[in-house]
């Protein structure tokens, strides 16, 4: 099978998603309104850049926003800031996102023949 980056993509999406999750693992590391505080709070999309891996990550997030919440979004920070969006609902976000991610790594894994 030809190298054509997909397996590098995926690694780097998988370690790239477990850093945000991570920065935004509990509701005191979690902001709205702005992008990021004095304290060291993030919001979801200031999460992402920190990555450096937006490209990546925003599709896969944007699709999980929609799954959880039944609305399309064309920017995270529209979903983050919304009056009604809960630091649990942000959470659960991710934590689709990354079982999105993992389940494309497994597909691009060649199988032996």
């Amino acid at each position: 099978m030809p190298f054509d980056g997909s397996r590098l993509s995926s690694d780097i999406a998988l370690q790239s998603i477990e850093r945000v999750i991570d920065l935004l693992s509990s509701e005191g590391k979690w902001c709205k309104g702005v992008r990021e505080t004095d304290d060291g709070r993030y919001c979801l999309a200031r999460a992402i850049q920190l990555t450096n891996a937006q490209a990546v990550l925003e599709p896969v997030i944007l699709g999980a926003i929609l799954e959880i919440t039944g609305r399309s979004f064309w920017q995270i920070e529209t979903f983050n800031d919304r009056f009604d969006t809960t630091h649990a609902e942000v959470r659960r976000v991710l934590l689709l996102a990354r079982e999105r991610i993992l389940a494309r790594a497994v597909i691009l894994v060649p199988r032996d023949r």
